[in-house]
C-alpha cells in the first residue's frame, strides 16, 4: 500500500460522499474515450496532412499500440507507490494535454514523436483509471465498473461526433485543438480533489490487513489467466470494429450506406448494457452475465455466419455486442481484488494482455480470411465466445465494502 493510502482514515473517506467519488471516477473514462474518437476522427486528417501512405499510417497506429502496452507496468508500479487517485488524476490531465501533440504535429517525425508520448499516456491511463474503478466499487461495496466502462462508450461516440463536427467546419488547428484540451482539463481538474479523496484503508479483499506488495505466483497466474479472457474479449471487438462493415457489404449483400450498421448495433448495444450492467450483475451475479455474455457474443456471430442479409447479419453483431458489454469490466473488477498483488498490478497485466489481442488479432483475421474466407473466418471468432463461457468461473469474485454503509 501507498504512503498516502497509510494516512488517510475511514472517517475521511465517508466523508467525500460515495457519489461524488463515482462521479470523479468516471470522468477519466469519459475523458479517455473522448479523446480517442477524436484522435480516430483526426487520423485521416493526419494522414492527408503529413502525405501518410497506408503503410506508413499502420506502423504509426502500431506505435500508439505499443507505446501504451509498455508504459503499463509503469502505471502500475506509480499506483503501489501513490495510490490509483492520485496517479488517475494526473495521468488524465497528461492524457488531455498529449491529445493536442498529434493533433497539432508540423512535421512527421513530430507526428511520430507526439503519438508515442500520446500512447505512453493512454496505456498509462487505462491502468489507473481501471485501478481506481475498483478503488471505487469496494468503496461502495457493489459491481460499478460497467457504468464506468458505459461512461467510455459514451465519450468515444461524444468524440468521434464531435471530431467530424470541427473537420466538417474545417476546425482542425491551433483554435479548436486549445479549446478540447481546455475543456478536458478544466474537467480533469474539476474532478481530482474527490480523485485524491477515494483512497482505500489499508485492507485486503477478504477484510484483513493487507501484507503490502508482495506478489504470490498463484495471484500472477490468476493475473495471466484473467488476461487470456480479456484477449478473447478484446480479439472479438477488434474484429467487429474492423471487420464487421466489409462482412456486411461482401457476405451480407448491404449497400455501402447500410454496411456500417454492423459495427453501430456493436457499440450501440454495448454502450446500453454497461449502463444497465452493474444492477444486472447485482441482482444475478457476475458468474451468470458472464457466461451468458460470451453465449450471446457465439450466438451472434454464429447468426451473422449462418444467415447473412444484412438485417439479421446488423443484429448478430448487435448481440454480440450486448453479451461482450459487460465481460471487459467484469474482468478488470477481478483484476483490481486478486490475493497477493499490488495495487493496480492485476490491471496492468490484464490490460496489457487483451490490448496486444485487440492489436494482433484483427490483422492476423485478414490473413485466415484470406485462406478460408470472410465468412468462415467469422465462424472461428464464435469460439472466443464460448471459451469466455467456460472460464467465467473467475470471474465470480463480489466486491467488498472496505468502508461502512
Amino acid at each position: 500500500m501507498s504512503i498516502l493510502q497509510r494516512r488517510k482514515s475511514t472517517g475521511e473517506i465517508q466523508k467525500a460522499g460515495r457519489s461524488t467519488l463515482w462521479w470523479s471516477a468516471a470522468v477519466p473514462f469519459l475523458l479517455n474515450g473522448a479523446g480517442i474518437g477524436l484522435w480516430a476522427a483526426f487520423i485521416p486528417v493526419l494522414a492527408e496532412r503529413h502525405d501518410l501512405d497506408p503503410f506508413t499510417l499502420g506502423l504509426i497506429l502500431f506505435a500508439f499500440a505499443g507505446a501504451g502496452i509498455a508504459s503499463m507496468p509503469l502505471a502500475a508500479r506509480a499506483i503501489g507507490r501513490l495510490g490509483s487517485g492520485l496517479v488517475d488524476a494526473v495521468l488524465t490531465a497528461g492524457f488531455c494535454i498529449g491529445l493536442a501533440g498529434p493533433l497539432l504535429s508540423p512535421s512527421l517525425p513530430v507526428l511520430v514523436a507526439a503519438v508515442i508520448l500520446f500512447g505512453v499516456m493512454n496505456g498509462a491511463m487505462d491502468v489507473a483509471m481501471n485501478s481506481h474503478g475498483g478503488t471505487i466499487e469496494c468503496l461502495r461495496g457493489r459491481p460499478t465498473m460497467s457504468s464506468f466502462h458505459g461512461c467510455w462508450s459514451i465519450g468515444g461516440l461524444l468524440g468521434a461526433v464531435a471530431g467530424g463536427m470541427l473537420i466538417g467546419q474545417g476546425l482542425t488547428g491551433a483554435t479548436a485543438t486549445t479549446l478540447l484540451v481546455a475543456t478536458g482539463l478544466g474537467m480533469a481538474l474539476a474532478a481530482a480533489p474527490s480523485l485524491l479523496a477515494a483512497i482505500l484503508p489499508e485492507v485486503s479483499s477478504d477484510g484483513t490487513t493487507a501484507p503490502g506488495g508482495s506478489t504470490s505466483p498463484a495471484a500472477r497466474r490468476e493475473a495471466r489467466v484473467l488476461g487470456l479472457i480479456a484477449l478473447l474479449c478484446m480479439a472479438g471487438e477488434g474484429v467487429a470494429a474492423d471487420w464487421s462493415a466489409l462482412f456486411l457489404r461482401i457476405e451480407a449483400g448491404s449497400s455501402p450506406a447500410f454496411a456500417s450498421a454492423g459495427y453501430a448495433g456493436f457499440a450501440l448495444t454495448m454502450a446500453v448494457c454497461r449502463f444497465l450492467g452493474d444492477r444486472t450483475i447485482l441482482r444475478f451475479g457476475a458468474l451468470r452475465v458472464a457466461r451468458t455474455g460470451g453465449l450471446l457474443v457465439a450466438f451472434g456471430i454464429g447468426m451473422a455466419v449462418a444467415v447473412p442479409t444484412p438485417a439479421l447479419a446488423a443484429l448478430g453483431f448487435a448481440l454480440m455486442g450486448l453479451g461482450a458489454a459487460n465481460i471487459m469490466p467484469l474482468v478488470f473488477s477481478s483484476a483490481g481484488r486478486i490475493p497477493g498483488l499490488p495495487q493496480g498490478a492485476g490491471v496492468a497485466t490484464v490490460a496489457a494482455i487483451g490490448y496486444a489481442g485487440y492489436l494482433a488479432v484483427p490483422p492476423l483475421f485478414g490473413f485466415v480470411a484470406e485462406l478460408v474466407g470472410l465468412r468462415a473466418a467469422l465462424a472461428l471468432i464464435a469460439i472466443t465466445g464460448f471459451a469466455i463461457a467456460l472460464s467465467a468461473g473467475i470471474l465470480d469474485r463480489q466486491p467488498q465494502s472496505a468502508v461502512a454503509a
